[in-house]
């Protein structure tokens, strides 16, 4: 897995009329009347990094998506209303029409981890849910870096308000890439917790992807936490080899550095002006 060398995350620019809808979202969070809930959500999606010896801090494109969750995905159970629902009641403030179409599909969207499996001549790309299979047909950005097909993306997208069910969606912003390998591995991670949930709670009302995801993205984040943090330790411990053996490296030169004169000034003992050997081995024989 990429650690700091290579870029791995990256925001899109969204809509003008969806970006002033996430604004106002983020303003409203912010508000006496959600701040509990802002600093619970948050704090529960950011769990990983906050816990523990953790190491490493969130990217600012996981912070990103974690504040989609507490805008889009959460639903106090206090009877209090959803963020969307009321930015939706607000008449002290003329939301326009432009704003308003994207509220019901900003509702409906949700974190999934997204396959490229086609690239359009740079225009547009096809992403396709490792969850379920649902496919969506993006505009390929300036913002985003070079895709390959297998790379995977997780991130949220939005279907366009008059899509239906075409796949035709917008970006929500920040997309994090993964090679095909880690996101198998967020995949293994989170169908584990899945399937613990499941198991515990007596229900498989979670068979559906979208309903789990849903309710359930911000495991996505933790099982991406979990192996940057595993990659981490991997680096560290390659480092700490590479160091180990250096050093007995440096070890052994020394030790051939100290013996390295002695051993050469005994083997030249009987070798002093060259060309004198045989009279030296004569006097030798003379003392006996």
């Amino acid at each position: 897995m990429k650690l700091a060398n290579e870029q791995t995350s990256f925001s899109v620019p969204r809509l003008r009329a969806l970006d002033h809808l996430v604004v106002r979202l983020e303003r409203l969070s912010s508000s006496s009347e959600y701040a509990m809930l802002r600093e619970t959500v948050l704090a529960r999606v950011l769990k990983p990094y906050l816990e523990g010896t953790q190491a490493l801090t969130p990217l600012a494109e996981e912070m990103d998506l974690a504040a989609l969750i507490l805008y889009c995905d959460i639903y106090p159970d206090n009877g209090q209303l959803s963020l969307i629902e009321r930015l939706r009641d607000i008449v002290t403030e003329h939301i326009g029409l432009e704003e308003r179409m994207w509220l019901d599909p900003l509702k409906h969207s949700y974190t999934d981890l997204l396959e490229v499996t086609e690239l359009h001549d740079s225009r547009e790309l096809s992403l396709r849910s490792m969850g379920d299979g649902t496919y969506f047909r993006l505009p390929y950005a300036d913002a985003l870096p070079q895709l390959g097909l297998g790379d995977a993306l997780l991130s949220r997208v939005i279907r366009r308000p008059d899509a239906s069910k075409s796949g035709e969606a917008v970006w929500a912003g920040p997309l994090i890439v993964l090679s095909q390998l880690d996101a198998r591995a967020v995949m293994d991670i989170t169908g584990g917790w899945r399937r613990d949930i499941e198991i515990n709670s007596g229900s498989f009302a979670l068979g559906e992807w979208q309903e789990f995801a849903k309710r359930f993205g911000h495991m996505l984040l933790w099982a991406y936490a979990e192996i940057r943090h595993a990659a981490l330790v991997d680096a560290v411990s390659c480092h700490r080899r590479g160091l180990a053996a250096a050093a007995r490296s440096g070890i052994q030169h020394a030790v051939v550095g100290v013996e390295g004169p002695a051993a050469r000034q005994r083997a030249g003992a009987g070798r002093r002006g060259d060309g004198d050997v045989e009279p030296v081995a004569g006097a030798e024989v003379a003392d006996r």
